[in-house]
């Protein structure tokens, strides 16, 4: 398996170079009719390297003459956003705004997770010079709400409902890093993991995020 680009990937099927070289009509077209469902194409659009739209591409017969030995087809990875935005554009919703002001900054998004990170600065410790608790929190609500913000269609509003934390150790310098991952999708309510990790990869929050979408 090789990754061809940022919104699809290339699958090889690789049979035995033994087998023969002529596929017979019969079995060109159950080929055809299994893989009509499964072979797409990514395309992107001018508006964005994440924008894209899919659509179903069948396998012609011609395709199929090919050498057995190595024949392909391409599909876009499975992913669970409905909307798909840029880590920019992200940020720059995000101007003037708490996330700002606290250095929040958007670092990836994946298949199924979203990431930011978060100094530790005296933007976000408390009067002991640690990471506040408060800090923590507002990181894995800002990260599930825009991971469940992506996971609606547009004019859907999506708002924090319940949030609780739990701070396994402190932070005292440097950058905290969360990753959100949705545990439940229905149709009023999302739940969503936040993991908050320091530098060095050790825990430092576990955080729940219940959304309510209108």
């Amino acid at each position: 398996m090789r990754i061809t680009g940022p919104m699809h990937f290339q699958v090889v099927i690789e049979q035995q170079a033994a087998m023969p070289e002529a596929i017979s009509l019969q079995n060109q077209l159950k080929l055809f009719i299994h893989l009509h469902s499964l072979a797409f194409v990514a395309e992107k659009t001018a508006s964005g390297p994440y924008q894209k739209s899919a659509v179903c591409r069948g396998l012609s017969l011609g395709e199929w003459s090919e050498p057995p030995h190595r024949r392909h087809y391409s599909r876009p990875i499975t992913t669970m956003w409905i909307k798909l935005r840029t880590i920019e554009e992200l940020q720059a919703a995000c101007t003037s705004t708490l996330v700002q002001n606290m250095g929040i900054e958007f670092t990836a998004i994946g298949a199924d997770f979203i990431e930011a990170r978060m100094p530790v600065d005296e933007r976000t410790m408390q009067p002991m010079g640690l990471l506040h608790g408060g800090a923590s929190a507002a990181l894995a609500e800002t990260l599930g709400g825009a991971g469940a913000y992506l996971c609606v269609e547009e004019g859907t509003t999506c708002v924090g409902l319940e949030i609780n934390a739990n701070h396994i150790r402190p932070a005292h310098r440097g950058w905290v890093i969360g990753r959100a991952t949705r545990l439940h999708q229905g149709r009023t309510t999302q739940v969503w993991d936040i993991i908050i990790r320091d530098e060095q990869a050790k825990l430092i929050c576990v955080s729940r995020l219940t959304v309510a979408v209108r």
